[in-house]
């Protein structure tokens, strides 16, 4: 380390007589091996004689002290002790002629750290020893100044990974040793020289021992004989230093190994295995030698040996059988040297195996017959394995068995019973038509739950659930005629303008509104005639009658505008009483013992209770807004209250109402299926159909019909199928099927029926098996004749 000093001139007054000395300058100090060099410069030269004095300052004394007088500018100040911090300044001194000498002012001091570094090794020395490779040393700097090392390898068996670095004080640095083993087994020693730059060296003595390491090399861990081979070589060797012993030792007595011991200094020994197979078993023998060396090492060797064994073969692993074949045939053969004996696990009871056993000799081949029996199984696909077993080895056989299922079914007329011919029957992805007898056979691929459709010329389409069983199933399909027109009356002498139907008997009886005293009769052959009932009322906008019922010989006509109920005799056409029921009287249905009729007062929001008895009205039930159509079921009035949108449901035993069912807007219509599950609310505005659970009381479907539906009369199959006919105003008929019974019931469209005029009603009559349809100035009846 250089430090440098700036010096500071000092003039002299012109008075004095002796000039004094020039002050040196440029003093330089820097850090030797064990002392402090000092260097500097004279401003300009002088001609008389020049010494230099120089002061030194211990900065923890604070004392200057002149420590030495020389006449060279550059001094050694090999009294300096280390880890001290020095203060130098130099004056010159001048003598004159005369031998006066005159001393000048001495440099700026000059600051000097007389640190050193100061190296440390641990440990102090190497020892390898006779198994290690590597060895870790420390070299620290425990001085007060930057540590610079280098290292020297002095011998071509020692690396070191760091060979030279730089340490701060009182830090150390961790060097690695690595000695190579593959040397001659001696005792080696080195002394690798540490030398720091200004401090001196260190050096640490390395010892290493090479001791003799026999290793072994085998040619082979695994050996194996052929049907025909008696002998292998087995090669030994050394890979390392000194003398290795073995020994190796078999555990049969049908190995035999020569030589079984030995000494291997250098090189390669072969060692023969011979096998004798005469007290060996068809089939393979396996056995394991053990070789042992002197070191302690122990390496397991492996021999098998084959000796003539049959080996079971088959000319195909899987097989499939498809849909339709009923007989495959495998090839099996002996592929080994010795007599094959072979058998085949027993294969399920829909299969047979011939034969199932047998025997061959090396080479020969057999036939083996699969035969499969559909009739056992399910539809489906099959999946099995059988497993042919010989002597020494087994195969696996893969089978595959497609059985198609069948389904036997019958369409037939579900009114007449007779068969229906080229009815078409789906079942995705089949199809297929019936035969003139209504029979039909429909494929399918997998046991379960299916849905067939199936339509039919004049026929209402329909949906059919069945669920397959061991490959097939059957199923009678009674399709439902669609209803035809068979008779059509017009206004003229005994229809004006029909508004309401209601059936007794073989009859229907039909309400004239706009102030025609007429009820329509029509008998089972459509004939029409009328009964005439002469107004008593002097009202010159008429009686208007809407609602109809008939209970024994009697007639109820609803008189709206005049608020009254007409009883008319059936038999003679005479009205024989007739009173005041309540406000707008519009529709009126009688109960199934005949004795009640309950009339809905659309203005008073009740329906009227009448003793047919008397006849007069005993009572009244509140229900919803504007009430109209009635329908009975089981004891249970069911009203459409079409101002407020509902449904209400009325407990005749009590007579009060118990339920107030939210449908669609203004319902206006209202039917129940004998024995039918679902009660069918038509609501004009919203154009739909509202379907309630009868078990829940419950919407739980509402459905989307046409563009201005007016009525609903819903006609139950013997199979136990319904079908909803919705009448629309244009005078389209719509037959729709509830397909399913679950929480959501679904309305499906099947048939459109056209009736040539605006609809007002449509009934359909169970007994009568007619459907009739109200229209302007018409009736329309459709029957299922042929």
């Amino acid at each position: 380390m250089i430090l440098f000093a700036g010096l500071t001139w000092i003039g002299c007054s012109e008075d004095e007589e002796i000039p004094i000395p020039a002050t040196p300058v440029n003093v330089q100090a820097e850090i030797g091996l064990d002392h402090v060099q000092l260097r500097w410069e004279m401003p300009e030269p002088s001609s008389r004689k020049q010494t230099f004095q120089i002061y030194r300052l211990i900065e923890s004394e604070n004392e200057l002290q002149p420590i030495a007088t020389i006449d060279q500018s550059h001094y050694k100040d090999f009294s300096a002790v280390p880890d001290t911090s020095y203060f130098y300044q130099v004056s010159t001194v001048e003598e004159t002629s005369d031998g006066e000498k005159t001393e000048g002012e001495k440099s700026s001091p000059i600051r000097i750290d007389f640190f050193l570094p100061k190296l440390s090794v641990e440990p102090a020395k190497l020892d390898f020893g006779q198994s290690a490779s590597q060895a870790k040393f420390r070299l620290g700097n425990q001085g007060r100044a930057i540590l610079h090392w280098t290292a020297f390898e002095v011998v071509d068996w020692l690396t070191l990974d760091l060979t030279k670095g730089t340490i701060e004080p009182n830090q150390s640095q961790v060097v690695t040793a690595t000695v190579q083993r593959n040397l001659s087994p001696d005792r080696y020693q080195a002394n690798l020289n540490v030398r720091v730059t200004g401090a001196g060296s260190i050096t640490i003595p390395i010892f290493l021992e090479v001791v003799a390491e026999p290793k072994l090399w085998i040619s082979s861990s695994q050996i194996q004989f052929g049907y025909t081979e008696t002998g292998k070589d087995l090669m030994l060797k050394n890979s390392g230093t000194g003398t290795l012993e073995w020994a190796l030792i078999s555990p049969e007595n049908w190995l035999v190994i020569e030589p079984a011991t030995g000494r291997l200094e250098t090189g390669t020994t072969t060692v023969r295995l011979a096998v004798d197979r005469r007290t060996l078993n068809p089939g393979q023998a396996n056995t394991t030698l053990t070789l042992s060396t002197g070191t302690g090492e122990v390496v397991p060797i492996s021999v098998s040996v084959n000796t003539a064994i049959s080996i079971l073969g088959l000319s195909a692993t899987t097989i499939d059988f498809g849909i339709d074949n009923q007989r495959l045939t495998v090839t099996l053969s002996n592929v080994g040297q010795a007599k094959l004996s072979w058998k085949v696990s027993r294969p399920p009871h829909w299969m047979r195996v011939i034969p199932s056993s047998g025997t061959l000799m090396p080479e020969q081949s057999t036939a083996v017959r699969l035969t499969v029996d559909r009739s056992l199984l399910a539809a489906g696909q099959h999946q099995l394995q059988v497993e042919f077993t010989g002597d020494s080895n087994s195969q696996q056989l893969e089978i595959a068995v497609q059985r198609q299922g069948k389904i036997f079914g019958l369409v037939q007329d579900g009114r007449t019973s007779q068969p229906l011919a080229q009815a078409e029957i789906y079942l995705r992805p089949y199809q297929t038509e019936s035969s003139p007898d209504g029979k039909f056979v429909l494929p399918f691929d997998q046991e379960g739950d299916y849905t067939l459709d199936i339509t039919a010329r004049q026929y209402i389409g329909r949906s059919a659930d069945l669920k397959t069983e061991f490959g097939q199933a059957k199923i009678t399909v009674d399709l439902s005629p669609i209803p035809q027109l068979s008779t059509r009356i017009v206004a003229g002498k005994h229809l004006s303008h029909p508004i309401r139907v209601a059936f007794a008997g073989q009859s229907a009886y039909i309400s004239n509104e706009i102030q025609d005293p007429r009820v329509t009769v029509v008998d089972p052959r459509g004939a029409a005639s009328s009964i005439r009932i002469d107004p008593q009322e002097n009202d010159p906008d008429g009686e208007h009658p809407v609602g109809i019922a008939v209970a024994g010989n009697k007639i109820y006509l609803a008189l709206s505008d005049i608020d009254k109920i007409a009883v008319v005799e059936a038999n003679s056409g005479r009205e024989t009483h007739r009173f005041t029921v309540g406000d707008y009287p519009v529709e009126c249905v009688a109960s199934t013992n005949g004795r009640w009729l309950y009339v809905s007062l659309q203005r008073e929001n009740r329906i009227a209770v009448v003793d047919l008895t008397i006849p007069a009205r005993v009572s009244r039930i509140i229900v919803g807004s504007q009430p109209g159509r009635l329908l009975i079921r089981e004891n249970i009035l069911y009203v459409c209250n079409y101002g407020d949108g509902t449904v209400s449901a009325i407990d005749l035993g009590r007579r009060k109402e118990i339920l107030r069912i939210r449908v669609g807007q203004q319902p206006t219509s209202l039917s129940i299926a004998p024995r039918g599950r679902y009660l069918y609310v038509i609501n004009s505005p919203s154009n739909d159909l509202s379907l309630i659970d009868l078990r829940t009381h419950r919407e739980v479907a509402r459905t989307r019909v046409s563009t201005s539906p007016i009525d609903v009369s819903v006609a139950s199959e013997s199979s136990g199928r319904e079908l909803a006919y919705v009448g629309d105003r244009n005078g389209t008929i719509q037959i729709f099927e509830i397909i399913g019974y679950q929480a959501k019931p679904e309305l499906v469209p099947q048939v459109r029926l056209e009736t040539g005029s605006s609809i007002q009603q449509l009934q359909f009559n169970p007994e009568q098996q007619r459907l009739i349809v109200l229209g302007k100035r018409q009736i329309a009846i459709f029957t299922y004749d042929r």
